[in-house]
């Protein structure tokens, strides 16, 4: 598809001022121009009316010529086949032109013009956001009357359609978005464009399954939940083969009337929107930091405390009722049959860990100011004459105290799943002490700690090499010794280096203390690794407790030098000229 290129005469009159009208947004109307030219109406729309009017003819005429179904009941089966063609129009095609377009702005120079305009953020944003993807709207029209025949044909109650709509429509601006922020990051279209649509594959396929272990809110990130609902309500009337069919393949441990979240139990549409609303809002608050300053950091300071509160208040909601509502532990047990109750719990508990911490190192990588922003800010604010210690909430500051508050975060919440699983006693009668349930939450914190060190000591292109070599290398070597020399001992301990190699050790040995057999999950390990299972936690702990120590020492040391040379000299200390020719390419890797 061809791309656009939108500018704004600096002296254009303020429109600033018809936010919420988005007919007079001087970039869409530009963006109409130039997506919905004769051409591309009639070659697009040629080939999405060719392909829908296909597909819908094969499902009625095929249904109901053969006898197989009813009129109303083929039309009703019409909507499944349509709603993924329009999710593939704007899901996918939608979000590869928002990121393409917009990485085409940037790269042409047009964003640094656009900020120039006297247009505010927030109505360029929503121009870019509606404009960019025009062409994939109208082709949605096109396929509005099959979709209306299907409806008039099946008598769909047309409520219930609105509301579906209402929560596609959710998770569209969510991908629409998503590609912003790619786009926004990445100034090469086809590269923000692949990027994006693997994020979009990633949001709606890959992240739901996590759902399967517990954390239900992933799967609310899509229209998933909304239209399984929906889907098996009017199935009721249909073929009870279809009936069958549909319930094998949508239902999940989740349920499809109400969702828990704590003690309550929400509708999965309200709770879809909660979801989609945190998430929209997060990438709304990056989109407008980058259009205000290239170089900013995606979060502050503050909006990564109250990004990762918000995800940790998430995943502890999602666990909480299935340890504590037994209707809701039976149908999450159903996935794993074979299994004793402590592993549901141990499964769950090491889920929401694990998933926790990765969201942690991702609020510490894009709140860390590489060196030469710490330097910059230093330098502004010794000129400013104020202290030389820049502002905590600053994007120069460190994020040491940011790493304490969001680490503290998930502790307390990993704390209240604990203590919960403890006073409910549905899962098993011996429980093991908190000191050992905590052992892998203290060798998360250990690794965050690590990793914002050398985040905020090195370059970034340092800190991924240093990363690979820790992390990777012995993981690699260990799967040679695994494989080759049979050596399970050897190659565990070769392996602890990776965090989630340790992280997997740490989980075995605290299922191993609770007093159980482990013969359902410990079974096929060899005995003497089993004997092992304490010294491969202690050491892992052990390990990257000196490497944190070692780390912020020096991370320590390198900022009070550059801190007294700042004062000394009044210039920038960030290093060699190549890590700062580097870091003014690419000060933030977010």
């Amino acid at each position: 598809m061809n791309q656009t290129h939108t500018t704004i005469s600096p002296g254009s009159p303020d429109t600033s001022g018809h936010l919420w009208s988005i007919l007079f947004n001087p970039i869409i109307v530009k963006c109409v121009h130039s997506r919905l030219r004769l051409k591309h109406i009639l070659s697009w729309g040629l080939i999405t009316l060719t392909i829908t009017a296909f597909v819908c003819l094969m499902v009625y005429l095929t249904t109901t010529e053969r006898e197989l179904m009813t009129p109303p009941e083929a039309a009703r089966a019409m909507l499944l086949p349509l709603i993924i063609i329009q999710g593939i129009i704007l899901m996918l095609l939608g979000t590869g032109s928002v990121a393409s377009g917009l990485a085409v702005e940037r790269d042409t120079g047009v964003i640094a013009y656009q900020r120039m305009t006297p247009m505010s953020p927030l109505a360029k944003m929503i121009g870019y956001l509606f404009g960019l993807p025009i062409r994939e709207y109208f082709l949605f029209l096109l396929t509005v009357p099959f979709v209306a025949f299907a409806v008039i044909v099946s008598k769909f109650e047309v409520s219930k359609l609105l509301h579906f709509y209402a929560v596609f429509f959710s998770s569209v601006w969510v991908y629409h978005m998503t590609g912003m922020v790619v786009g926004m990051a990445w100034s090469k279209p086809r590269r923000a464009a692949m990027i994006t649509q693997g994020f979009v594959v990633l949001l709606y396929l890959v992240l739901p399954q996590l759902s399967a272990i517990g954390l239900t809110f992933f799967e609310f990130l899509t229209v998933r939940p909304t239209f399984k609902a929906m889907l098996l309500d009017e199935l009721k009337d249909v073929s009870e083969s279809l009936r069958q069919v549909a319930e094998q393949r949508f239902a999940s441990a989740i349920g499809t009337d109400e969702i828990g979240f704590f003690n309550w139990m929400l509708h999965p549409t309200t709770y879809t929107l909660i979801v989609q609303g945190f998430l929209l809002c997060t990438m709304i608050v990056v989109v407008l930091r980058k259009w205000k300053n290239d170089h900013a950091h995606p979060f502050s300071k503050l909006y990564g405390l109250f990004f990762h509160g918000i995800v940790t208040t998430l995943l502890v909601g999602s666990v909480w009722p299935i340890l504590s509502n037994e209707s809701l532990l039976r149908l999450f047990s159903k996935q794993f049959p074979d299994q004793q109750p402590a592993f549901i719990l141990f499964l769950l508990l090491m889920t929401m860990l694990t998933v926790s911490g990765v969201f942690l190192i991702l609020v510490v990588h894009v709140t860390t100011p590489s060196r030469f922003t710490m330097a910059e800010g230093i330098r502004l604010n010794m000129k400013q004459g104020h202290s030389r210690w820049v502002t905590l909430t600053s994007d120069a500051s460190s994020s040491l105290l940011l790493t304490c508050c969001i680490t503290a975060i998930t502790a307390v919440g990993a704390w209240i799943l604990i203590e919960h699983a403890r006073q409910t006693g549905v899962f098993l009668t011996i429980f093991p002490p908190t000191w050992v349930l905590l052992q892998p939450l203290l060798f998360g914190v250990l690794v965050v700690f690590f990793v914002q060190g050398i985040r905020e000591r090195f370059s970034t292109r340092m800190c991924y090499v240093i990363l690979f070599i820790l992390w990777m290398v012995p993981a690699f070597t260990a799967m040679v010794l695994y494989s080759a020399k049979n050596a399970w001992v050897g190659g565990t301990y070769t392996a602890l280096p990776n965090p989630f190699a340790a992280l997997l050790f740490t989980w075995f040995w605290v299922y191993e203390h609770a007093g159980l057999d482990g013969d359902q999950f410990l079974k096929g390990l060899p005995t003497d690794f089993r004997h092992h299972l304490p010294m491969f936690a202690a050491t892992s702990i052990g390990l990257y407790a000196v490497l944190a120590a070692v780390i912020q020492a020096e991370r320590l040391r390198w900022h009070l030098t550059m801190l007294k040379r700042e004062r000394l000299h009044g210039r920038p200390t960030a290093g060699t000229p190549e890590d700062t020719a580097q870091e003014k390419a690419a000060p933030q890797a977010g």
